[in-house]
């Protein structure tokens, strides 16, 4: 088992445009990102502040954590799941 995750890690630096490979498909690979986790700890972590005084950091290191992955492991569907009241 442990064989098939490192299998798994290792296949997601490597660059697959020069492979012959068929084409995805929309639910081929779904990347699930808990949301509220990733903001919360953005927010708590990076201080970026606007030039209003406003506390930016949350939105700011979401959306870099996000894209980050979203580039690292080339999904074909992309689900953002913010749990909570209402």
């Amino acid at each position: 088992m442990e064989e098939r995750y490192k299998a798994m890690l290792d296949s997601l630096g490597k660059d697959t445009t020069e492979e012959k490979e068929e084409p995805l498909k929309l639910n081929d690979r779904v990347l699930i990102i808990d949301s509220l986790n990733a903001f919360i700890r953005s927010f708590t972590i990076i201080n970026h502040v606007n030039k209003y005084g406003h506390h930016i950091g949350g939105l700011t290191g979401y959306l870099k954590s996000l894209g980050y992955a979203i580039n690292l492991i080339r999904p074909t569907r992309v689900i953002l799941v913010f749990d909570g009241q209402g």
